[in-house]
């Protein structure tokens, strides 16, 4: 699935299981209360690039999101 992320749109191709986790979850909320009243073509994630490949590798990690849940961070 194709993400538009940040102010410059640039695209990232996702496997559409990621969607479901809560790391993904807490940025397609966080779109939605800062454009709630966009409606978009395309699904567009309106935060830094770092940020959404950070939240890539932890939701795709096994390892990563052991840590996570260790850290209480998820």
């Amino acid at each position: 699935m194709a993400i538009y992320v940040g102010q410059n749109l640039r695209r990232f191709v996702i496997e559409i299981s990621l969607l479901s986790h809560p790391l993904f979850v807490a940025l397609l909320n966080m779109a939605q209360e800062e454009h709630y009243d966009f409606k978009p073509i395309r699904l567009w994630i309106p935060c830094d690039e770092a940020m959404f490949l950070h939240v890539v590798r932890c939701a795709s990690s096994p390892i990563e999101r052991r840590r996570f849940f260790r850290f209480g961070i998820l």
